[in-house]
């Protein structure tokens, strides 16, 4: 049949801040039957800068603020993380945003869309932040655990995440574009 069983859809976090590494996830469904390749095509913002991937791809390219990667997508399906750092002079409010397609092995070699989240605002948060309260508290700790801990790429934003936590506040610092731990709660 030449139905595509593929989708794929994007997920940002709701905010980022300048000078900050951030994670998008891409979900890629098979609702068919066997293993299939891929081709995945990201355009990212030209205020990001590509940090890595994961899992390994049997292809990719770089060129500019395009991303193409080749994989082979299981009957299970599969979570593809990439991380970007945002620019640090990126205004605050501003609106970045992102679009791709999936491209399937088929007779039509029809690419779709990547659904899901297309923007995301740039805002003085850490992206694991949720709800924006300048605390990273114990459930926000463990959904970004549970979605991201298999990214290398993240290892030192993950470190920066346990201390905001420990601390129990946090307050953006606009000069060193830096998150500080606030020790005291205050």
């Amino acid at each position: 049949g030449g139905e595509n069983p593929f989708s794929a859809t994007r997920i940002l976090p709701g905010h980022i801040a300048p000078g900050a590494a951030f994670p998008v996830i891409l979900e890629i469904k098979n609702n068919g039957k066997r293993k299939s390749p891929v081709i995945i095509r990201e355009i990212i913002p030209r205020s990001c800068k590509f940090m890595g991937y994961t899992p390994v791809a049997i292809g990719k390219t770089l060129s500019g603020n395009r991303i193409q990667w080749i994989y082979t997508v299981p009957s299970r399906g599969l979570n593809i993380i990439y991380v970007l750092r945002l620019s640090k002079d990126t205004m605050m409010g501003k609106y970045i945003r992102f679009k791709g397609t999936l491209t399937p092995k088929s007779p039509g070699n029809v690419s779709m869309r990547i659904k899901g989240m297309k923007k995301t605002k740039v805002a003085p948060f850490h992206w694991a932040d949720t709800n924006r309260n300048n605390i990273i508290d114990d459930q926000e700790i463990l959904d970004a655990f549970d979605e991201l801990g298999a990214a290398d790429e993240l290892k030192g934003d993950f470190q920066l995440l346990e201390a905001l936590w420990a601390a129990g506040r946090y307050k953006w610092d606009n000069k060193t574009k830096k998150f500080i731990p606030q020790e005291g709660g205050e």
